[in-house]
């Protein structure tokens, strides 16, 4: 895929992804109890073809991502939890967990690294990569 066909992927991603980091953001889940968001990337990655290894060092998920190069593999992860905080914003998708949010950012961070890995996958399809996405 060439730099303009990434944006192109990019530009028709964003309102999925956008949505996508929302509802993370809004359920947000502290460190070694992220359950319901294991199962939401675990259910992202298998929508996009891929293998999802779940249960990984606790609520780790692992994916990898096999295209017909060869050469090294790539390893890309996002951090998934929350902080022990109140959230405040007023948002419309804040967080329904009283003194939980993501303040972090790691919702984004999921969200993108979603999005990496569906952008990853169809280069695998198309035979130009080997990689992992891993998160």
């Amino acid at each position: 895929m060439s730099a303009e066909t990434a944006a192109g992927f990019l530009t028709t991603e964003l309102p999925r992804l956008t949505a996508l980091r929302q509802k993370l953001h809004a359920m947000p889940e502290l460190s070694r109890q992220e359950v319901e968001t294991s199962k939401l990337v675990a259910a992202e990655l298998r929508a996009l073809g891929l293998v999802a290894h779940e249960n990984i060092g606790g609520y780790g998920v692992v994916a990898e991502i096999a295209g017909k190069a060869e050469g090294p593999m790539v390893a890309l992860r996002a951090d998934m939890d929350a902080l022990p905080i109140q959230e405040a914003t007023g948002l419309g998708y804040a967080s329904r967990h009283p003194g939980c949010m993501h303040a972090c950012g790691h919702d984004g961070h999921t969200a993108a690294l979603l999005g990496a890995a569906a952008y990853l996958a169809a280069m695998g399809r198309s035979g130009g990569l080997r990689t992992a996405a891993c998160l």
